[in-house]
């Protein structure tokens, strides 16, 4: 039953994508991150370097869980796994950008 569901196959990959970056996020910012502590972002050097990897791994964290509650709280849905996707993957995208235009705006501010 529900591997007939294109809901639920959705969901499953989506769940995969934040699997993998909340991995990505702990390995590659969490310790930088515990660097950080007590220093002003907007100043240092290391922030500056690092951040972008940061802001995209936050917008792919938000636009995924959001994603998925979405799909959880629909009733019915007449698309294919691709449609539904495509949808989510275009949704990163924006996501992306948006969170990249975010940071040049945050570091902009010095």
């Amino acid at each position: 039953k529900y591997l007939a569901s294109t809901k639920f196959i959705s969901k499953m990959v989506i769940a995969g994508v934040i699997a993998i970056n909340g991995a990505v996020f702990h390995g590659a910012h969490f310790r930088v991150l515990q660097r950080l502590v007590g220093i002003s972002l907007r100043t240092s050097a290391l922030f500056h370097r690092k951040s972008r990897g940061m802001f995209i791994n936050g917008a792919v964290s938000i636009i995924s869980w959001l994603f998925t509650l979405a799909l959880g709280s629909l009733r019915g849905l007449p698309y294919s796994i691709g449609e539904i996707l495509t949808s989510y993957g275009f949704l990163l995208l924006i996501g992306i950008c948006v969170a990249l235009a975010l940071r040049a705006r945050f570091l902009a501010r010095v």
